[in-house]
């Protein structure tokens, strides 16, 4: 039905790319996922995943939302699903500059993405293998002030998303998850700015079928009503194009 409404927001030229994109599957995986992509390849296919964030600002977007999670001065943030950390190393740059005393921690379930992040340098970034669905326990109580997961939700099923929510919501009183919002104008925007900005196949492939497998505004909102203090949470829609 949320999908549905997807392709009933769609007007003008991108009503048939929404009816396309709505008969189309979405189980498709990204090359960077795959074991098999050569390790240069893979941080080729990362720098450029980086290198789009910074010029179309999201990672000061994000920013901005996270900041009045905080505690006033600074605090403790946990990044989950960060894979080569370039979010935290970014929030670790502005806390840096806003003088503020932010400890940032990256984790992801693989320590070769990590390492990437790693392998920068950064002191004031701390680099850790957790599983994002057994976070309580890992943490003493108040140690972790906010929780955040950026463009990293779509790689979950709707089950994982909410055992997720339901963990992070039980460690740290501020969650913020953000990610791509589905809409046929992402889809249509991920293949245009990838392919134009780009070229690389690799690429484009991921930016679109991370679009594609993105939920939309209510689904995220579905989701949170299914976790205990899901009642807590509000799902936005944040542009350009994030949910």
């Amino acid at each position: 039905e949320h999908r549905r409404r997807v392709v009933a927001r769609a007007g003008g030229l991108l009503r048939l790319p929404a009816l396309l994109d709505a008969r189309l599957p979405t189980g498709a995986s990204e090359h960077v996922d795959d074991p098999a992509l050569p390790a240069a390849r893979r941080r080729a296919v990362i720098a450029d995943v980086d290198r789009f964030n910074r010029l179309l600002g999201s990672y000061v977007r994000f920013l901005d939302l996270v900041a009045p999670l905080l505690p006033p001065g600074g605090g403790t943030v946990l990044d989950v699903a960060s894979g080569h950390g370039c979010f935290p190393l970014a929030l670790a740059a502005h806390a840096r500059d806003r003088g503020l005393r932010l400890r940032v921690i990256a984790s992801d379930l693989r320590d070769e993405y990590l390492a990437i992040g790693r392998a920068k340098g950064v002191p004031s970034v701390e680099f850790r293998v957790l599983d994002a669905l057994a976070l309580r326990g890992v943490f003493a109580p108040g140690e972790v002030d906010v929780i955040t997961c950026t463009q990293s939700l779509h790689h979950l099923d709707a089950a994982l998303v909410a055992g997720f929510l339901a963990e992070a919501l039980a460690t740290a009183p501020g969650v913020l998850f953000v990610d791509a919002g589905r809409a046929a104008s992402a889809v249509a925007g991920a293949a245009a700015l990838s392919l134009v900005g780009t070229g690389d196949p690799v690429f484009v492939h991921d930016a679109v079928v991370s679009v594609r497998r993105a939920f939309v505004r209510e689904e995220l909102a579905l989701i949170a009503r299914c976790v205990p203090g899901g009642e807590r949470v509000e799902a936005v829609d944040v542009r350009p194009g994030f949910v």
